[in-house]
């Protein structure tokens, strides 16, 4: 069949084409795998595919296991069997496969069934979890709850546990998407166990980096501008890290809109209440029909649960009676009413009426006391488990050491054990899943799974009372640790970000491993082994704070070992960027370098020598990047190191002043370095392309050739967007706004540094941040604000001292002392000079050195009129360009010394001297220095 074609069933659509499945005109999200299920049973709707021919279809030739197979057909009928017109589409026959039971049309996919607006692409909605199609009863809420975070901006939906306010939010926010043009994120805060991981868990929800030590102004500045809803589910447990982070979210981002899940109000400067209530049900007293229970809410859910577990279950005058009674009895709460639905398969209606009724009976005698919410969902929480064979409650109480959601392979593997087989997990895993004590996430390609937060907490309970803690939360600890070398085995050079579904069950299992009766050997293999999944989801504060809890527990024979080194590496990395160039940052990257010189280690070496040269690079401390080489030159080996070692060389001969050997290195280094970047580098943010890319490019403006420059800043910022990581871009964007600032070009210039100001703002990355800050201050000033741009300017420089940043330090002093200049203050500008100065002579990094001696000989004329001083300043710094070859600061002095000529002779040498420097340009001569230069030639040559 075409893959153009379309299939209408109900009130369905599914196009093959577009891999989308829709109702009434609105998508629906399904995976890949779900979706060609689908795709393959409409295809032969009315005959039976076999359970063979349905897995070769959608797997291939892969290993599956059956039960994927059992639980995507499970979420199918669930999504299927809640449309309006809800019949009955997959039925199973036994032995012999699956059926696609109702009539399809099938046409070609020349126009949209529905509108174009109404189907949204399932990319765009990715970050809002699956929730059920049709919502039954809560119409209203989501109505009202819409209008009051329209109108206010802050609502938290209140409830019970069990009553449905995720699903809810949820409705609200697929309502809100077009409003927000897709801008709509979802807080998941169920797994955190701890305050101290939300602001964690609100960044990496936003993509954030995690940098440990500012993640909360991060995120305010990232949601400063934006129009943006975030959904915060579960807020209860973690209350007060929340209420303290979403208050000031309100205040700082008058754009932001939240909406907060939680079983208590988080009692905050302008949060709204919305109190949600069972579904309704109906009064003992009213006489039941299957037309008058129908129209219940509670009835309408229990109907539909119950009809996708069995074939023939019907709604009749008959039963209706019990069905409200059963719905009565669970007060209208909707995970009870499911729970409930699911058993009417195995227990018949009567056989459940009744067994509740008892149930009931014997709670109402214990436990007065208790809300009768609460007591509803304990009491369906308890059967629900006593109902369950023996084999099913080990496997469910096992499954609660996961946080968030885990694999197929992670139940069968940690579940398991001599008396119970991995595959038997499996078959009792999906019949969980069938029972709604478990859910199946199928919208992906692999199954992923979950217990509800109450159920987890449920089956912990049970896990506790069977004195099982400790044995399987090591085994879950020992999984995620196989897990994690295995991918760093099998994918040595790419990316551990595919893993980040498991980043809970890691925390977690970490929680566990250095408490008290965990295990703290498994905790230090865990830390190294997740360290690189961690750097690459940017949570840098976390493995931070778990490599430094390792440190602490090493035994004395550990000390000096690899162990060691790799934990000092996994320290030490992360503090680079957080805290800037602070001294423990230095030690302890030195102590990193320092084991893996002495253990000879080839793997750590590259990242731990290149952050020790960044330490330095950052602190514009030539001596410090310089010893680096010397010790980087005892390790080299290979191509990449051999490029590292270039690499290094060119950066630093540029900021010492040295730009011929600049180039040469320059050269030599991208001549071997890879355009595709090793991980480890990557993960540090240490990009020496991009390094040698920026300094050459300046390097070849300061010698005159422009054209050349300008090519490889473009060039360098073109690869450096296609890296897709922060800190290289960051770093290409620093540089290259300083060139188009040097060219003249102002347009440019601010082009590069809005894109700066981006990518440093939204990944944290506060010394870039702060250099786009100041290089809008030099753009202020240049179009004629300039107290605006003295106010950016001063704030720069002042964060960067704090960050000791020396060497963007360096930078905005040059460009503030010329704010000065602008404004009149010529004595600021010429003390700020001196204090410059006084950096470059305690750092070495000269390639500023001439042009601060020129700014300060002009300052200093424009301050004490002295002109014979005024000469030999310039004399001098003339003397320092031309030693360093920095030709553009050459023709900028003789231009200047041609202009205050007195005599003839000294004027005649000076215009020689003038002519002869800009013979030298041969391209870009159409930049402003030139021609304005040009044209002082020309007039000179006319007087």
């Amino acid at each position: 069949m075409s893959s153009g074609s379309v299939f209408e069933f109900g009130s369905f659509r599914l196009s093959a084409g577009e891999r989308q499945l829709s109702v009434d005109g609105r998508a629906i999200r399904l995976g890949s795998r779900a979706l060609d299920i689908l795709l393959c049973l409409v295809r032969n709707s009315g005959n039976i595919v076999s359970n063979e021919d349905l897995m070769l279809d959608v797997w291939g030739g892969l290993h599956v296991e059956g039960v994927s197979l059992r639980v995507h057909i499970s979420e199918l009928r669930k999504v299927l069997s809640q449309a309006a017109d809800a019949d009955r589409y997959i039925v199973n026959v036994p032995g012999r496969g699956y059926s696609f039971a109702v009539p399809v049309k099938q046409c070609h996919e020349n126009a949209p069934a529905f509108p174009a607006a109404a189907v949204r692409p399932v990319a765009q909605v990715d970050r809002l979890p699956m929730r059920p199609p049709k919502l039954v009863g809560r119409d209203d809420a989501v109505q009202r709850i819409r209008q009051e975070l329209l109108a206010n901006r802050f609502v938290s939906i209140l409830g019970t546990g069990g009553i449905g306010k995720t699903t809810v939010a949820l409705a609200v926010a697929e309502s809100l998407l077009a409003e927000f043009a897709e801008s709509v994120v979802f807080i998941d805060l169920a797994p955190l166990r701890n305050q101290r991981m939300v602001t964690s868990a609100f960044a990496t929800a936003l993509g954030l980096p995690v940098r440990g030590e500012n993640e909360t102004a991060s995120i305010i500045a990232t949601l400063d501008a934006a129009k943006i809803l975030l959904i915060i589910d579960n807020c209860e447990h973690v209350i007060g890290a929340v209420a303290e982070l979403t208050e000031k979210i309100f205040d700082a981002a008058p754009r932001v809109h939240l909406l907060a899940t939680t079983r208590e109000p988080l009692r905050v400067r302008g949060e709204k209440i919305y109190r949600l209530q069972g579904l309704a049900f109906p009064p003992e007293d009213e006489v039941m029909t299957a037309g008058t229970a129908r129209a219940y809410p509670a009835v309408s859910l229990f109907v539909e649960r119950a009809r996708s577990q069995m074939d023939d279950f019907q709604l009749t005058d008959e039963n209706a009676a019990l069905v409200a009674q059963v719905c009565r009895g669970l007060d209208g709460l909707a995970l009870a009413i499911e729970l409930a639905a699911g058993r009417v398969s195995s227990l018949g209606l009567q056989g459940l009426a009744s067994y509740l009724s008892q149930r009931f009976r014997i709670l109402n005698r214990g436990r007065r006391t208790a809300q009768p919410r609460h007591q509803a969902l304990r009491l369906t929480l308890d059967w629900s488990h006593d109902l369950l064979e023996d084999t099913e409650k080990i496997v469910l109480r096992r499954l609660s050491v996961f946080a968030g959601t885990f694999s197929l392979e992670a139940a069968e593997n940690i579940a398991s054990d001599d008396n119970i087989t991995g595959h038997e997990v499996a078959e009792f895993l999906s019949n969980l899943v069938d029972k709604s004590l478990v859910s199946a996430d199928v919208t992906h390609d692999q199954v992923r799974f979950r217990l509800l937060d109450t159920t987890r907490d449920y089956a912990s309970e049970r896990l506790r009372g069977a004195t099982e803690t400790s044995h399987f939360c090591r085994r879950h600890a020992d999984y995620y640790l196989s897990l994690l070398k295995k991918e760093a085995q099998q994918r040595p050079q790419q990316s551990m970000a595919r893993l980040r579904p498991d980043i809970d069950n890691v925390r977690v299992a970490l929680d566990w491993c250095f408490s008290q009766g965990g295990d703290e050997e498994i905790g230090i293999a865990l830390t190294i082994a997740a360290a690189d999944l961690m750097t690459d989801l940017s949570l840098l504060g976390e493995c931070t704070k778990w490599a430094a809890a390792a440190l602490e527990r090493l035994s004395d024979a550990q000390l000096g070992t690899h162990t060691e080194m790799a934990l000092s590496t996994h320290f030490a990395m992360p503090l680079l960027f957080m805290r800037g160039n602070s001294q423990d940052v230095r030690q302890a990257i030195d102590r990193a370098l320092t084991l893996a010189q002495k253990l000879e280690d080839n793997v750590f070496w590259p990242s731990t020598v290149s952050a020790l040269f960044a330490f330095h690079l950052r602190a514009g401390n030539i001596e410090g990047m310089l010893e680096t080489i010397l010790r980087a030159e005892n390790m080299t080996e290979g191509l990449q190191e051999r490029g590292i070692l270039e690499g290094m060389k060119c950066v630093a001969a540029f900021f010492a002043g040295d730009l011929s050997k600049n180039r040469f290195h320059a050269a030599r280094a991208l001549a071997v370095l890879p355009v595709k970047r090793s991980n480890n580098l990557f993960r540090i943010g240490v990009d020496y392309r991009i390094w040698c890319y920026s300094s050459c490019s300046l390097a070849l403006w300061i010698q005159g050739f422009r054209d050349q420059a300008k090519e490889m800043a473009r060039q360098s910022l073109e690869e450096a967007e296609m890296l897709g990581s922060p800190v290289p871009l960051a770093t290409g964007l620093v540089w290259g706004t300083v060139l188009a600032l040097w060219a003249g070009d102002l347009d440019l210039a601010e082009q590069r540094n809005q894109r700066l100001l981006e990518c440093s703002t939204r990944s944290a990355l506060l010394p870039f941040r702060f250099v786009a800050d100041g290089h809008s201050g030099t753009l202020s000033v240049l179009k004629g604000n300039v107290n605006r741009g003295i106010e950016l300017l001063e704030r720069s420089v002042s964060k960067l001292l704090d960050t000791n940043s020396r060497l963007q330090e360096i930078l905005m002093l040059g460009q503030l002392a010329q704010a000065y200049a602008e404004a009149g203050r010529y004595r600021d500008a010429r003390e700020l000079v001196d204090k410059t100065l006084m950096r470059i002579r305690e750092t070495g990094t000269k390639i500023y050195l001439a042009d601060l001696m020129r700014m300060r000989a002009v300052f200093l004329w424009h301050e004490l009129g002295d002109r014979e001083a005024y000469v030999a300043g310039l004399q001098q710094a003339l003397m320092q360009a031309r030693s360093d070859g920095i030709l553009s600061v050459e023709l900028r002095i003789l231009a200047r010394l041609a202009k205050i000529a007195e005599d003839p002779v000294s004027s005649s040498h000076a215009l020689a001297a003038l002519r002869e420097t800009f013979g030298r340009f041969t391209e870009g001569l159409d930049s402003p220095d030139l021609v304005e230069v040009r044209h002082m030639l020309d007039q000179l040559a006319k007087a």
